[in-house]
């Protein structure tokens, strides 16, 4: 089991200017306001803790080094948020089937394969 971080019991942390409005444990996603000094919102920010998803992801590759490719292989776990920055939630919408393997087939998102090869 992965050790955890102390994390903030309720909403309402401080870290500079940014605050803490909402804190879910079970996602591990949080939620912060850049508060301007007049009290008003400039930026808002939500963030994810994927180093769980990621380990589990490379553990599920390494015990598939040997397997071979079939229908049905899940082939990659991504982040909602990290789905959506790669431009997969619209390439899947349009079934753009070159910009999804190009996507998982680069090597800058190995991370995100649970199984080799190329797709």
């Amino acid at each position: 089991m992965l050790a955890k971080k102390a994390l903030p019991q309720k909403p309402a942390e401080w870290d500079g200017n940014w605050r803490l409005v909402e804190y879910d444990p079970f996602s591990d996603q949080s939620e912060w306001y850049l508060y301007n000094n007049d009290n008003t919102v400039t930026f808002r920010k939500i963030q994810h803790n994927v180093d769980a998803l990621l380990d589990s992801n490379t553990e599920r590759f390494n015990d598939h080094l040997n397997s071979r490719w079939g229908d049905g292989r899940i082939v990659a776990s991504i982040p909602t948020t990290v789905f959506e920055d790669l431009g997969l939630d619209k390439a899947f919408a349009q079934k753009d089937q070159a910009f999804i393997k190009k996507v998982l087939n680069n090597s800058d998102n190995a991370r995100l394969r649970t199984f080799k090869g190329n797709i």
